[in-house]
């Protein structure tokens, strides 16, 4: 929730493996979307195809820092003046996922020289000597200091750090222990800005033997497939076993073939780690980790031989370094953590993949249907309602509420694209004129009417001046249309939003559902949102979902979500419009209108399905004009109802078909 409030207008740039040297392109939260036993974030992404396309991602980007750096301008200017000594006037400002930051060449080393003349001969520091604020950041006065730049995804400063390994090393208590780590000597952070960040990520852990004197000596290759190269940039993975005066030694690197950006596009970095187990204790006692980076023709060559042979031609940057009993178990983590992405390292040590985050789809949700590829919003009673919530601009009003179509149709006579509602909300209009409200249609708006039992409600506005009041009455109002739909005995499906201003932007909440459900739901005060603020839009979206998962058993996302969910962030059902190899003839007959198809040879198991009555093709109309055979007046504007007043009914007078669907709720 918090997500889509803060980034539903501005986006967010889509990253491979959430490199940020790697865009690809730009998403926006569009809704978050509950179901029983499932709540997620949707949003829609734009993938960067061509150079115009890569301009705009740039342009977005510029935007994105921009606005983050007005948000912080009081913050950013502290910063500049608290290390005013130490610039030379080649700063640059950076928004890390740690926090504020400010780069410079050497600029760390010279606002804490005593910290970096601790260093030992690798340019390491005792991790105990360190205040960490989070996984890789630490404070010293006022001041964030980083974990060296190397800790991130493709060695880049404006990547993340590797939190998973770094939090492991910060968590070794054991006095017998010492770690060492480098610092990155050119970012300093204001610590008051900090903040925790997650990547979630599907990863497994390693299940191999604990005696790892055991393992023969020699050399593994493993080598990357087609999509593991491509998403983490790795090729292939080497591990390296030997044996000496009672050292069983270790040492493993992995090798690129695309370059290391950051570093220098003639330059590839390849993390390597090295470790000592004493044969005679089986004791882990040593463990450090490194950065190799090969210039372009000794990465060629390094890539035509084995890590046995390649020697030492590398530039070589330590990063960490344990001495002590080092646990197998920790050893385990600290080596699958630090080849972050790299998962031909849990391949080498022997873990079994388990079952991926979605593996419960396969076995519970049945394959699809034939109706439910022409209906695939179809839903039933007892399958519990859908709720989204979105967030957009919000342009004051003076009405107490408005009708927003949600959609367009185009009519049969070519009629460009038309503003249409469904026909249903007059029948909502006379309901709530009945509790003294006042719903305002526009003139300009169509009305159609489909031919089954589907209802998409338009979107209702509600301006901020009496809101709360306002906001109740419109829901009295539906469930009032929900109520009368029930004691007709239709088996109807409904969809229906409302949105109403909070904090500066309208949020609507969009809820679909059978009658019967909808009913349940609209006679529970949670069906009432707050309007005052975000936080108790948060309380409340936390409720929703318990109640969801509470009333309702799992439904493994059916309908599908991107079926019923629009891009406008709202719920409808989306009918499939009959194609036009189905050559549909129209003819008007004293019984009406009549029509007729063609079922092509290989659709068969579709003519089937409609002769048992799983299916039929149904008509949409606008209804250009209808009167009430009770008062005379036009329908749209009397006071009679049919839904809910005896000897009441509308006589369409003009209408124009729109398009024929599928439904497998046709009327009769």
């Amino acid at each position: 929730m918090r997500s889509l409030w803060k980034e539903h207008d501005v986006g967010i740039p889509m990253l491979f493996g959430h490199d940020s040297l790697r865009p690809i392109g730009w998403t926006y939260p569009i809704a978050v979307h509950f179901e029983p036993g499932l709540t997620r974030l949707a949003g829609l992404g734009m993938l960067i195809e061509n150079d115009e396309d890569a301009e705009h991602f740039s342009r977005q980007m510029r935007n994105l820092f921009n606005s983050a750096a007005e948000g912080y301008k009081a913050e950013i200017d502290y910063l500049m003046e608290l290390l005013q000594q130490h610039l030379n006037g080649k700063e640059k400002l950076l928004f890390s996922k740690e926090c504020l930051v400010l780069v410079e060449y050497g600029l760390c080393v010279r606002t804490f020289p005593d910290l970096f003349s601790s260093k030992d001969d690798d340019g390491l520091i005792q991790l105990n000597e360190l205040t960490p604020i989070g996984p890789g950041v630490f404070k010293i006065d006022e001041f964030a200091v980083f974990a060296h730049s190397f800790f991130r995804r493709s060695l880049s400063k404006v990547n993340s750090l590797n939190s998973p390994f770094l939090k492991r090393l910060q968590d070794i208590k054991n006095d017998l222990i010492s770690v060492k780590i480098a610092l990155d000597p050119d970012m300093i952070g204001l610590a008051s800005t900090y903040q925790e960040y997650e990547e979630l990520q599907y990863w497994w852990g390693p299940k191999f033997d604990d005696n790892l004197a055991s393992i023969p000596a020699g050399v593994t290759h493993y080598e990357a497939d087609e999509a593991g190269r491509v998403f983490s940039g790795i090729s292939s993975t080497q591990f390296w076993w030997q044996s000496r005066d009672d050292m069983h030694i270790f040492e493993a690197e992995e090798l690129r073939d695309t370059p290391s950006i950051a570093i220098d596009e003639g330059k590839f970095g390849c993390r390597y780690v090295h470790s000592i187990v004493q044969e005679s204790s089986k004791n882990v006692t040593h463990f450090d980790g490194a950065v190799r980076v090969y210039q372009t023709e000794k990465m060629i060559e390094r890539l035509n031989v084995d890590i046995a042979h390649s020697g030492r031609h590398t530039e070589y940057t330590k990063l960490w370094r344990i001495d002590g009993m080092i646990p197998i178990p920790l050893w385990k983590e600290l080596l699958c953590d630090y080849f972050r992405d790299n998962r031909l390292v849990g391949e080498y040590l022997g873990a079994v993949e388990d079952e991926s985050s979605d593996s419960y789809l396969p076995d519970r949700v049945k394959p699809v249907s034939l109706v439910s590829r022409y209906v695939p919003y179809s839903m039933r009673q007892g399958d519990g309602i859908r709720i989204a919530l979105s967030y957009h601009f919000f342009e004051d009003f003076t009405v107490e509420r408005k009708v927003v179509p949600l959609d367009k149709a185009s009519a049969s006579s070519g009629t460009d694209n038309l503003d249409i509602v469904d026909s249903w909300v007059v029948e909502l209009k006379k309901l709530l004129n009945r509790l003294g409200c006042v719903l305002v249609i526009p003139d300009d708006i169509y009305l159609i009417s489909h031919k089954d039992f589907y209802v998409n409600l338009p979107l209702i506005v509600h301006n901020k001046n009496g809101l709360p009041e306002n906001l109740h009455k419109t829901l009295e109002g539906i469930e009032s249309l929900i109520t009368g739909f029930r004691i007709k005995g239709f088996d109807q499906v409904v969809a229906y939003t409302i949105g109403f201003p909070v904090e500066g932007k309208e949020l609507r909440v969009s809820v679909l559902g059978h009658i019967e459900d909808l009913g349940e739901w609209l006679s529970n005060p949670l069906s009432t949102p707050p309007v005052e603020t975000q936080d108790e839009i948060y309380d409340w979206a936390e409720k929703v979902s318990a109640h969801l998962q509470a009333q309702y058993p799992v439904v493994y996302d059916n309908p599908p979500i991107f079926e019923t969910l629009m891009h406008s962030g709202v719920l409808l059902a989306q009918r499939k419009q009959v194609d036009n190899k189905f050559n549909i003839e129209y003819e008007m007959t004293d019984k009406g209108l009549m029509y007729k198809f063609r079922i092509p040879d290989d659709e068969m198991h579709l003519k089937s399905a409609i002769e048992k009555g799983y299916l039929t093709p149904a008509l949409a109309y606008l209804k250009l004009e209808s009167k009430c055979i009770k008062c005379g007046r036009p329908y749209r504007v009397c006071d009679c109802s049919k839904l809910l007043d005896i000897g009441v009914a509308e006589e369409v007078t003009e209408v124009r078909v729109a398009f024929p669907f599928w439904t497998d709720r046709p009327l009769q």
